[in-house]
């Protein structure tokens, strides 16, 4: 359940929505509160301390500047996630693709991996141009601009976008995702730096056994070792939804790899310990 869409959840409105929380979610409603706050607009630290709160949701909008994305690698939400109560963050409104008919695919994946690797991960939201008015032939979208042209809702469910959203879901669930948390400290250069677009967003299990991260375009990565022993390395496509097996160099303390092709991948890379072999006795 939200409050209401695009909300304006601080300043002068905070209290007036927290008292309307309050009294709505007391304790006795079926499901999950949340809010849906208007874009790039934080709310985590504000209310923190309302217990009906279940979620904490943003909308990092629609768009590809680098004003958006470096809010949305290294906005509020990356940072404050590890002072806040334990809650699910969720980017409940990253890019819709075919809006205002810039919005293509590549960017659904970019914002969505990058949300939701910059929190403890939790989940993500899918959303179209068409979709979101439920728009019919002949209908016109109210906002978001001109909607001549506008796909109706039930030829956008079956953009790549919404597809490769699906295979984001299932690809993660392969792994213990509720145990991942962000750990960009581990990475020694950070492309993104240089060029916004570029930004590399990194996870990792608490025992280090396993190491994820999110590489918008083809580069060549260092991170420092977490532990002693071997990495096996894979390749995720999250356009095309295969695996494929990688190699790494291994320094002792360093791991660098190269994505395998000019797209963007997820890099997972796994821990395992060689195994001992007894030694015959003559």
């Amino acid at each position: 359940w939200l409050l209401v869409g695009d909300g304006t959840y601080a300043g002068a409105f905070e209290q007036r929505w927290k008292t309307i929380g309050r009294a709505v979610f007391d304790g006795t409603h079926q499901g999950v509160a949340g809010q849906h706050p208007g874009g790039v607009s934080w709310i985590g630290e504000v209310y923190k301390d309302e217990p009906w709160l279940e979620v904490i949701g943003y909308q990092s909008s629609h768009s590809r500047d680098s004003s958006t994305v470096s809010w949305i690698t290294s906005g509020p939400m990356s940072k404050q996630w590890k002072n806040l109560p334990p809650k699910p963050y969720i980017n409940l409104e990253p890019n819709y693709e075919q809006i205002r008919f810039i919005i293509t695919e590549k960017d659904v994946r970019n914002a969505s991996y990058w949300s939701l690797f910059a929190t403890p991960i939790s989940g993500i939201t899918y959303g179209a141009n068409g979709i979101w008015p439920w728009l019919r032939p002949g209908e016109k979208i109210l906002n978001h601009g001109e909607s001549q042209g506008t796909s109706t809702w039930y030829e956008s469910i079956e953009f790549p976008g919404s597809k490769q959203v699906g295979y984001l879901s299932k690809f993660i669930q392969q792994y213990r995702w509720w145990e991942l948390y962000p750990a960009q400290e581990i990475l020694i250069d950070q492309p993104g730096l240089n060029h916004f677009n570029h930004f590399v967003s990194v996870v990792k299990s608490p025992d280090n056994k396993i190491i994820m991260a999110y590489i918008p375009v083809k580069l060549t990565l260092k991170f420092r070792k977490q532990l002693q022993g071997n990495y096996k390395v894979k390749w995720f496509n999250p356009a095309t939804n295969l695996t494929t097996e990688g190699t790494l160099n291994d320094s002792g303390t360093v791991l660098s790899v190269t994505s395998p092709a000019d797209s963007d991948f997820v890099l997972v890379m796994e821990y395992f310990e060689t195994p001992v072999t007894k030694k015959s006795k003559k």
